[in-house]
């Protein structure tokens, strides 16, 4: 080791030709320990993100993008195959989002490498995060492009994408693509609602409509005249996706302070029929249909039973409507929305689930409700007949409220009977809609795909 006694260190002596030598070493050393240090490092953390994937990562890690480039990159490294990806228009608890959900979680579980893609932030992103699935939220994307489009594509095997994100297209990926629809087949935009005269629409497109939604159908092909209200203008393919809701779940309702389970109590308390309708109000979902039947029964049976029309409204002029047609009737209850963690209390609750609308390709309602033994009256352009088969686990009417409201009429009369329709539609919903039958129809699904792909590459080799 190099010492210095005070003599040595005064700056005439220091800067002699042998303590500028014992300097110069001293310096060295100090730079090799640094250089060595910086290798060690450097070593460290490469070999950190060696042993990183998305599949290992927590909610801690940042698996959010929110630029497409980032993105890319990120798929482009990711050497696990096949790669998947599933897109939405939002991250929340609404119908669709919440089977993108449902679908990437299985696809992960199953082995399947999955990301996920959706155009406005939600709270169900802590969900993808817990399950190690990276994720892009980007709503310009959707309108960038064509050659944007295509980069994102080009990396993916498969995409899973919702009919209401029509505009992310690629002619040149199009085969990859699973185009798939949950909410209403024939206005994927809110079309309808802006119409002057729905009704005449509705009329036009009815006999389709009902044609689709008889029985669960795995493919249906959109017609030319319905795809002009979609963009591109072309037709596709369209999947169903089945619901699954096992998520779904109940708290002890007596400890949640809410005003609409405590409504329902203070009812139930009182030996009232409860009959619910849950779902966004407009005109679709048809409550207006609902009130009008409401307002048929006789005195009688109104003071047998309780209405809550739960759900946030899209179209405020119907909100309104409603609310001045149904205005005098204390039993009628229109709520607004309620939190997703108390829906399950509300299915609980709830005797009969009405639902009226003027066409529904698959909502997801009808299955939390059977899941938690609720039957339920539907119409005949509710594509939920694989759950509710008439009179046996629910009943399907017309879309005409006198029909609605015998019944409702009859549910008050026969409440042993409602539960045991109750049964009935939970057994149909193990049968259909268990986690099991779900993984098991989409692993085929995307199998097929995969081979589908395959075999299209293979051939535009040989060409």
């Amino acid at each position: 080791m190099i010492k210095f006694t005070k003599k040595d260190i005064s700056l005439h002596n220091f800067f002699t030709k042998k303590y500028l030598k014992r300097f110069l070493i001293l310096i060295f050393v100090y730079w090799v320990i640094v250089l060595l240090c910086e290798v060690l490092v450097l070593d460290f953390d490469v070999t950190i993100k060696k042993n990183t994937n998305p599949s290992s990562l927590t909610s801690n890690d940042n698996l959010y993008f929110d630029n497409i480039e980032n993105f890319i990159k990120f798929v482009q490294k990711d050497t696990r195959e096949p790669k998947i990806l599933v897109f939405a228009h939002f991250f929340d608890d609404r119908g669709e989002p919440l089977i993108l959900m449902k679908l990437a979680l299985t696809l992960k579980k199953m082995g399947y490498n999955v990301y996920a893609m959706g155009i406005h932030r939600g709270k169900n992103e802590i969900i993808l995060r817990n399950a190690g699935i990276p994720y892009l939220v980007d709503g310009a994307f959707v309108y960038a492009s064509q050659k944007e489009h295509e980069k994102l594509f080009k990396e993916i095997d498969v995409a899973v994408i919702n009919n209401q994100v029509l505009e992310l297209y690629s002619p040149v990926y199009d085969y990859k693509v699973i185009w798939w629809y949950h909410g209403s087949l024939v206005c994927p935009n809110g079309s309808i609602i802006q119409l002057k005269k729905p009704q005449k629409y509705w009329q036009d497109i009815d006999k389709h409509t009902y044609m689709v939604t008889q029985e669960y159908n795995d493919l249906v092909t959109i017609t030319e005249k319905q795809i002009e209200s979609l963009s591109p203008c072309r037709e596709k393919k369209m999947e169903l996706i089945r619901n699954t809701v096992s998520t779904l779940s109940s708290t002890d309702s007596k400890d949640l302070e809410n005003k609409i389970l405590e409504q329902m109590r203070n009812a139930k308390e009182d030996g009232k029929i409860i009959f619910s309708t849950i779902g966004y109000l407009n005109p679709i979902k048809a409550q207006d249909i609902l009130a009008a039947a409401i307002k048929l029964l006789p005195i009688s049976y109104l003071h047998k039973a309780e209405f809550f029309f739960i759900g946030a409204p899209l179209d405020y002029n119907f909100l309104n409507e409603l609310k001045r047609e149904v205005a005098g009737y204390e039993n009628i209850h229109i709520t607004g929305s309620a939190p997703h963690a108390i829906i399950g209390n509300i299915y609980d609750l709830t005797d009969m689930l009405i639902v009226p609308s003027r066409t529904d390709a698959s909502p997801l309602v009808v299955q939390e409700a059977a899941e938690h033994k609720v039957p339920a009256i539907i119409t005949q352009y509710v594509g939920s007949k694989f759950i509710t088969k008439d009179s046996s686990s629910g009943f399907i009417v017309n879309l005409d409220a006198k029909e609605i409201a015998k019944k409702i009429e009859w549910a008050i009369d026969h409440p042993e009977k409602i539960k045991k329709m109750g049964l009935a539609a939970r057994k149909n919903y193990d049968k259909t809609s268990s986690e099991q039958e779900f993984a098991k129809r989409w692993s085929d699904k995307i199998d097929r795909k995969l081979k589908e792909v395959a075999d299209y590459e293979n051939r535009l080799k040989q060409e």
